[in-house]
């Protein structure tokens, strides 16, 4: 940061005198301008230039140009280098001086502002840029400060006044701030202007909590603190004015101070690519060496024969300086392996993660209206590879809102509700809270649960009005009555004012407070105590106390603070009371609650008057003023006497189990750095499900000595060896290191088996975090599964993360939410900031910021691991294409002489890394998935690669490498073979220098785009328009080079016309593209293919589950297993033959036959032949037999129905003899769609329904269930039965689950069955307390504003269903004028009523409203019922009624035209031959032709290899299932479809083998699947077909109506 004034040698101290401008500029104190920016418009390009050439890469490119500027040693053209050199710089300086430009703005909007400066005894309007040191400057209510300033006076009594310090510290609460007694009555600006004090001070510094300075004023000198200074960026809040004194301005305030730089953080592939790129600088030199040596060697040996016509140049006068020259070129020629868009890509693609990770709605959080924030663009892939993480609990953990919990006054515990049976009563089990109502002031906000504590106080316990007393003294809240009775408290933490509203609530009010008084309501009785001294709390006392003198003259100490440091100062007389209050403590902490012990003090008036001079004295000393009241703190804060102890609950965020389930799943270790107590700690790991019942042991490391905390450690380390040897896991001490390498820690015990903890408190992890015992303690954490270190300070959190940094070289992330965590998160690789309530401090210190712990997670698994993945990609991908390209001229260079000839066209090289393939990698490095962002989360495996660095390490860019010298070889070989002996088409000789270029270019282009979309993994619309338009631009481009008309304008440049057109149009040419393409990329598809069968990686199982689910979605059904069921025989004990009598009968009655869309039907007629009795026939009701579907099959006379259509649906009479013997009624369903359904609750207290439409109205036998489960939990779904409402057109399905204080999740999907099949929809995820969809607003009425012609007033009232304790709602409303149609629509609205201001004259106006849940959860209730209103009209104006009406109302067409768009044909013409795609008349037909074909025959190859693959893959893994159970049944067949119907190919997978059917046939000859029996295709029957249970496996199998069919 640049500033307004030149820097000048730090101060030891500063002097300021008042109103003295001349004897404050001999000491040269900077100006209050600010200058953020780094440029101007002169500065700009050397500056900007300056510090991009600080970039190795920029210079080392800037050198290569250079050497291209000598023509002795340059073979290609200057603009070759740069022409990328310029567009990165160019890039690069718009960025910069985009930001730049912004921080000017900024600086002249804070510069501008206006003071009101006293100057010459009058006030005067003076920009905040010219405000000077000494100056008096005043300040208006709502304004923000200018400088550092002394405050002298204010409005407000006894000069206080009243500051917001967000922009300091992020808190919001207000605080106070008091001018020394002696200016406060400076009030008078002719007194101000005759004050000349002068400050003695210390220097600049930021340090925000401190200041340490001397007013010097008529001969006597003043103490000023901290509390008497305003702070440049507070806001002043609540006073009408005050003045003050500048003391600081510009860079020397504490603000700016604070605002240095972050520091630069990189990754570790960044630190890997900066090794990498100097491997190949050394590569690219030992290439140069050996060509260079080549070319020595080839013109000492052979050059010299050619001498008369490839002469020397004329400064060449030797092979060996020939070679010299020749490695310079080689070294420009070569230089392509390490590209300078390399960088650009890298950084392109980071800004891309970040903005995915900022426009994450799943990060959002609605209750806040908080995204997720990216603060840093160079740290998206390390979120990929974290192995630990550093959380704080309060407020990242846990919600940081604190609820007065429970209490214990004088050795009794309150907060506990009894049953009548005495224990305990669960949560659930409480009825009533406490009834406040007698209480005025109380906060309806609060609940308490205990009334026994109420009737204490009610019945004057002493013990219980001295606790809440304390509690309504002891703090720095201030209080705000904006209205009688209205208190608002603004406390510095939540628990501060949890305390002070409890102690409201119990009658004991903090009303107001000033400098020196304190006024306390008690019990209806206003008590006003003189506030004597405040002993303010900081992380070294952790306590606070004041001493009050009460109205009756006793002067008493009140204190409270952590257990720890307060049960070591208290009286030793109350020993029994002190092991009761311990207990209780202990069982607070227990429960998860943070508590604080509250004692009490009485001070005699000598003693305290001594000790008042005491402190007086110590706090005006110049030196070691801090030390001094440290100890004076400390010797009245003795002896005190308990009084109780309260217990404050911070529950846990939403997610946060569930969150760290995950991530330990995915192999993080998850550490947890607090300032709470043991217990309170443990609590909070057992509630976030960090230590859990199956942790085998939970080592507690609590020793006060060196020793202690060594032997602790030992034993721990020495218990883990021991189970681990029990359990038989091998282990044994000689498996430990005996090397103690510092570069990174041996895991010496984390081989052991089983889980452990390590709980450890700040005392002992100070001596654990020494030089001499660090090693072992990190040792020992490392090898548990979880860590919480307690009672830690910010300085040893930072320690604790900078020891693991140190030895495990792991990637740490540090997450918190407070200004103690700032230190943390700045030392850890990643920081993470929690936008929660302790302000803004760690966001602004952190690298990402979102507003609840569950959103890491995602921020981990998904856009962490989706960013390494795809760097990794693009690295691999970048460097292949690179060194295919560069190695090319290698070779070449064994068969040009080493001349340093290039192979392709300068051109060519210039645009290879610019246009023809950076545009598709960019697309894969940003768009690229391997899974979706479902599979990430339910697979948290998926997240070790990065961790273990798999993806791109030394190994995968050595074969990155050897992939591109592979494909180089091939590039240059297989077409310098090909044109040895190859001939034109004419006879001509094809080989020629630019035929051959064009040749290897164009092979080079295709096999890099073929390679990219190989590694392609998830293809979007941009990734086919860069790779495919990549392409196209190359031939394009190409083409256009090559042709006659830039020839006749460059004719210099372009020399080469119509080479392209004539080298493409050789078949031989397109024959050896299409072989170097196949070569190069067959044995890579194969090595993929054999990689992907004999060892797949867990993202290729993933992927693959994921398809087969898929496949199984479309095929699943619901099924019904059907018993075979035994056929009818005659009651005669001499019939050997079935009658008739039974199908005789059935007539009377027709059976229905239900069949799927597309089936073959067999209708029997009879069962057992026809006998004697004739031929058989049959009458239809239906079109089957117009199409030649329907025949006659069998001795049975069975009618056979191919592929049934839905028009084939009817009755089918069978005739045996002319008589009637069967009537089947034939019904062909579709399968039902799949449902898309929506849940919703109409309000808290009703049941969630999930509803949707179906396309087409269902059958009568049609069922559907609704499968519930909770999410992430390993029970069984239950089943949920839905209804179809014929009147709304729509199924309803009811669920019954109760809002939770948790917000359960719920996976919930539909399965709809009928005769045709049934289908299941895909999974939700709803949450139990969200759905919700109110009902319509009621009661709307629309009424005429008085006078108003043009104004309406509508009202609605909440829904009778909606209760808005629980959650409100917020309104639509949309009108029209009749006789339009389109609705005016009102968004957003939080009350129940609205006043239309553009309604129509005298037009009547329908008005509906609907409703939506306050934070956005659920869905639009539906709209109400119309209501009808007429604006107000004036009886005189009879105008309205003659005018005609085109005269009052535009038409619609002219309201909304510009809304609509005509149809075709109607003001718009569409072309029948579609757009146009381009003029291909440039490029000849044959050419086309045969680079079609050639790509066509390329494609084939490679989706007949993947196909056979697939095949292979899917018989090996199917083919193990069991064969599927067919049930034969005489009466109605159901066959597959024949193979010349249009639904011949048979289905992949079968269904699964039922266990009680028979047994199947075998797989190769399933036969024909029949219906069991006609009883069960009756109507009635169908009702009763259930949907199978949801088992985890999703196929869907069509079993419906015992039809056999798939």
């Amino acid at each position: 940061m640049e500033l307004c004034v030149k820097e000048h040698p730090p101060e030891e101290e500063r002097r300021v005198r008042a109103n003295a401008r001349e004897y404050n500029e001999k000491y040269q104190y900077a100006s209050n301008c600010i200058k953020t920016s780094k440029y101007n418009i002169i500065t700009f390009l050397p500056v900007n230039l300056f510090e991009q050439f600080q970039e190795v890469a920029n210079t080392y490119f800037l050198f290569l140009l250079i050497l291209q500027l000598i023509p002795q040693i340059s073979s290609l053209s200057w603009f070759t280098t740069i022409v990328p050199l310029v567009l990165v710089l160019t890039i690069t300086a718009v960025k910069d001086a985009t930001d730049d430009y912004f921080r000017h703005k900024s600086d002249n909007q804070v510069n501008s502002r206006q003071s009101q400066v006293l100057i010459n005894g009058r006030l005067q309007q003076e920009q905040w840029m010219n405000v000077r040191v000494g100056d008096i400057i005043k300040l208006e209510n709502n304004q923000f400060v200018a400088a550092d300033l002394l405050l002298l006076c204010s409005s407000e009594p006894h000069g206080l006044c009243y500051v917001e310090t967000a922009e300091l510290d992020g808190e919001t609460n207000m605080k106070v701030r008091q001018a020394i007694p002696v200016t406060s009555e400076l009030g008078d600006i002719t007194k101000l202007a005759q004050f000349d004090g002068e400050v003695v001070c210390e220097p600049p510094n930021n340090k925000l909590d401190k200041f340490s300075g001397t007013l010097y004023w008529k001969e006597n000198k003043y103490l000023l603190s901290n509390q008497n200074m305003l702070l440049r960026g507070c806001v002043l809040r609540n006073s009408e004015w005050c003045f003050g004194l500048v003391v600081f301005a510009g860079p020397d305030t504490k603000l700016m101070q604070n605002s240095g730089r972050t520091k630069f953080k990189r990754t570790s592939i960044d630190r890997l690519m900066n090794t990498l790129v100097l491997w190949i600088f050394g590569f690219l030199v030992c290439m140069g060496v050996i060509l260079a040596i080549g070319n020595g060697i080839w013109e000492y040996e052979v050059g010299t024969y050619f001498q008369i016509y490839l002469p020397w140049d004329t400064a060449v006068d030797s092979a060996f300086f020939s070679g010299f020259l020749s490695f310079w070129s080689y070294i420009i020629i070569l230089n392509t392996v390490v590209p300078i868009s390399l960088y650009v890509s890298v950084e392109v693609i980071r800004l891309g993660h970040s903005y995915f990770i900022n426009w994450d709605k799943k990060m959002y959080c609605g209750h806040r209206q908080t995204p997720a924030e990216a603060r840093t663009t160079t740290l998206s892939e390390e979120l990929g590879q974290v192995e630990y993480i550093f959380s704080d609990k309060t407020g990242t953990l846990t919600q940081n809102i604190m609820v007065f919990s429970k209490c214990s006054v004088h050795g009794r515990s309150y907060g506990d509700v009894m049953d009548v049976l005495g224990p305990k009563a669960e949560l659930g089990e409480r009825t009533e809270p406490v009834d406040f109502s007698f209480n005025p002031l109380a906060d309806r906000r609060f609940r308490f649960w205990d009334a026994s504590l109420l009737q204490a106080v009610q019945l004057g316990d002493p013990h219980v009005h001295e606790f809440f007393r304390l509690l309504a003294l002891c703090h720095t809240v201030m209080s705000e009555e904006k209205s009688e009775g209205e208190l608002y408290y603004k406390a510095q933490s939540p628990d501060e004012g949890a305390l002070v509203t409890a102690a409201r609530n119990f009658s004991f009010v903090f009303r107001s407070r000033t400098p020196k008084t304190i006024t306390v309501q008690e019990l209806g009785r206003a008590v006003t105590y003189q506030l004597l001294a405040i002993l303010d709390f900081n992380n070294v006392r952790r306590r606070m106390s004041v001493i009050v003198r009460s109205p009756e003259g006793r002067i008493r100490l009140y204190c409270k603070g952590a257990d720890t440091i307060l049960l070591e100062r208290l009286h030793p007389a109350h020993l029994e009371l002190l092991n009761v209050t311990t207990d209780h403590l202990n069982e607070y902490a227990g429960e998860g609650l943070r508590t604080l012990v509250l004692a009490y003090k009485d001070l005699e008036e000598g003693y305290y008057e001594g000790w008042a001079q005491q402190l007086l004295r110590a706090s005006t000393a110049p030196e070691g003023r801090e030390d001094q009241l440290a100890r004076l703190y400390e010797e009245v804060e003795r002896d005190m006497m308990l009084l109780g102890a309260t217990a404050i609950e911070d529950k846990l965020q939403q997610g946060v189990p569930e969150t760290i389930a995950i991530l330990t799943l995915a192999n993080i270790k998850i550490w947890v750095l607090t300032g709470d107590k043991q217990e309170t700690a443990v609590n909070i790991g057992y509630s976030c499900k960090m230590l859990t019942d199956d942790v085998t042991e939970v080592f507690i490391v609590t020793g006060r000595t060196v020793l202690e905390v060594r032997e602790e450690l030992r034993r721990a380390r020495d218990k883990m060896v021991d189970s681990s040897r029990s359990m038989g896991n091998g282990f044994c001490q000689e498996k430990l290191p005996s090397s103690s390498s510092t570069s990174r820690l041996p895991s010496v015990l984390e081989a052991i088996a089983g889980e452990y903890a390590l709980v450890i408190n700040g005392h002992s992890l100070a001596h654990a975090l020494e030089a001499d015992m660090e090693r072992e303690f990190l040792e020992t954490a490392c090898a548990c599964k979880a860590v919480i270190c307690c009672r830690v300070t910010p300085l040893q959190k930072a320690q604790v993360v900078e020891l693991v940094k140190k030895y495990k070289k792991a990637v740490t992330l540090a997450i918190g939410d407070g200004a103690n965590d700032v230190s943390m998160i700045k030392t850890a690789h990643i920081g993470v900031g929690i936008s929660g309530q302790e302000g803004i401090q760690a966001v602004l210190a952190s690298d990402y910021s979102f507003s609840q712990f569950k959103f890491l997670q995602r921020l981990l698994l998904v856009h962490g691991r989706w960013s390494y993945l795809r760097m990794c990609k693009f690295l691999c991908y970048f460097f292949y294409k690179n060194f295919a390209f560069t190695m090319v001229h290698f070779w070449f260079g064994f068969f040009c002489g080493f001349s340093a000839q290039t192979v392709y066209d300068q051109y060519f090289i210039t645009l290879y890394n610019i246009v023809y393939t950076s545009l598709p990698v960019l697309a894969m490095g940003v768009f690229d998935q391997d899974v979706t962002e479902q599979r990430s989360l339910e697979y948290p495996k998926l997240y070790e690669p990065g961790q273990l660095n798999l993806l791109f390490n030394k190994r995968e860019f050595f074969i990155c490498i050897a992939q591109g010298i592979y494909t180089s070889v091939l590039l240059f070989f297989i077409p310098y073979g090909v044109f040895a002996d190859a001939t034109r088409t004419d006879g001509a000789q094809l080989a020629d220098y630019q035929s051959f270029a064009v040749t290897v270019a164009t092979s080079l282009v295709i096999v890099v785009s073929v390679q990219i979309g190989l590694d392609t993994g998830f293809w979007t619309a941009i990734n086919h328009f860069f790779i495919w338009g990549s392409l196209a631009a190359y031939f394009a481009i190409l083409f256009a080079m090559h042709s006659d008309g830039l020839f006749q304008m460059f004719p210099n440049q372009f020399r080469f016309m119509g080479n392209a057109q004539n080298t493409l149009a050789q078949p031989t040419v397109w024959l050896t593209i299409t072989l170097t393409t196949v070569v190069c990329i067959v044995p890579v598809v194969a090595f993929r293919f054999l990689k992907l069968d004999l060892k797949p990686e867990l993202s290729d199982t993933v992927r693959y589950t994921q398809l087969v689910r898929k496949k199984q979605r479309a095929q699943h059904r619901c099924m019904r297993r059907v018993g075979r069921v035994g056929s009818r025989r005659s009651g005669y004990a001499f019939s050997h033959q079935e009658g008739f009598g039974e199908l005789i009968m059935s007539a009377l009655l027709p059976e229905t036959v239900v069949s799927p869309l597309g089936a073959n039907v067999t209708l029997p007629c009879l069962l057992g032949g026809l006998g004697p009795n004739g031929s058989v026939s049959w009458k239809l009701e239906s079109q089957a037999g117009s199409g030649q579907r329907a025949s006659l099959a069998g001795s049975e006379g069975s009618l056979l129905l191919s592929w049934v259509q839905p028009n084939d649906s009817g009755q089918y009479s069978c005739y045996v003899g002319g008589c009637l013997v069967q009537v089947l009624r034939l019904l062909v369903e579709e399968p039902p769609e799949s449902p898309r359904f929506s849940c919703y609750r109409r309000s808290p207290a009703k049941d969630i329904l999930c509803e949707w439409h179906p396309q087409r109205r269902p059958l009568p036998h049609t069922r559907a269930v609704l499968w519930v489960k909770k999410w992430l939990s390993g029970e069984n779904a239950t089943e949920h039965q839905c209804r179809y409402f014929p009147k709304v057109e729509k199924y309803t399905c009811r669920l019954r689950v109760a809002p939770s204080e948790d917000d359960t999740l719920l996976l919930v999907s539909v399965c709809v069955s009928s005769g045709a099949g049934s289908t299941v929809s895909k999974d939700q995820v709803i949450s139990a307390n969200r759905v919700l969809k109110p009902d319509p607003p009621v009661n709307v009425l629309v009424e005429p504003v008085q006078s108003a012609p043009q104004k309406l007033r509508v009202t609605w009232k909440y829904p009778p269903s909606w209760d808005p304790r629980f959650y409100r709602l917020h309104f639509q409303v949309r009108y029209r004028a009749e006789p339009f149609q389109s609705y005016t629509e009102v968004d957003r609205l939080r009350e129940m009523s609205l006043v239309i201001h553009d309604a129509w004259q005298g037009r009547q106006h329908l008005v509906q409203v609907r409703a939506l849940e306050e934070f956005g959860h659920g869905s639009w209730s539906e709209w109400s019922r119309e209501a009808v209103g007429t604006p107000w009209a004036d009886p005189n104006d009879l105008e309205l009624q003659t005018d005609p009406y085109s005269l009052q109302v535009p038409s619609d067409y002219e309201l909304y035209g510009d809304l609509f768009t005509a149809p075709p044909g109607l003001g718009s013409t569409v072309d029948a031959n579609g757009p146009a795609v381009g003029d291909h008349s440039a490029v000849p037909l044959a050419t086309l032709l045969v680079t079609g074909g050639s790509l066509l025959l390329g494609t084939a190859l490679l989706t007949g290899i993947m196909v056979r693959y697939m095949k292979k893959w899917r018989r090996g893994a199917l083919g193990q299932g069991k064969a599927s159970t067919v049930v034969q049944h005489p009466l109605v067949q159901l066959a597959p479809p024949s193979p010349t119907s249009p639904l011949s190919e048979a289905p992949l997978l079968s269904p699964p083998a039922s266990p009680d059917s028979p047994a199947a046939p075998s797989s190769g000859d399933m036969g024909p699947f029949h219906v069991t029996n006609l009883d069960y295709l009756q109507g009635p029957s169908l009702t009763h077909l259930p949907c199978s249970s949801r088992p985890g496996r999703r196929q869907r199998w069509g079993l419906a109506l015992g039809l056999g069919y798939t």
